[in-house]
């Protein structure tokens, strides 16, 4: 049986992954979510990485995979957190 911090984790990702579809985007989930996002939301303007984070904290390794992942690519970086609250990540901070 999955722990409790992995079930509310993939369900707050579904849930965003629900907001951002209401919103008007394509969004792709990444299952186990190895790499820098859980979720890619895609709309024809522009192409959001999201790292879901229901407890609201991204570690520093984290947030440099995001950097590392975005740096030199048309994809914005993005922290959703509870309550649907997003955060953009810069690049250089």
């Amino acid at each position: 049986m999955p722990n409790k911090n992995y079930v509310n984790g993939r369900a707050f990702e579904y849930r965003v992954k629900k907001y951002m579809e209401k919103q008007g985007f394509y969004v792709m989930r990444s299952a186990s979510s190895k790499g820098p996002f859980d979720l890619l939301a895609i709309n024809q303007y522009v192409v959001y990485g999201i790292q879901c984070k229901a407890n609201g904290k991204v570690s520093q390794k984290e947030l440099e995979e995001i950097r590392k992942a975005i740096r030199g690519r048309p994809i914005i970086g993005v922290i959703a957190s509870r309550p649907m609250h997003f955060e953009f990540v810069k690049v250089n901070e």
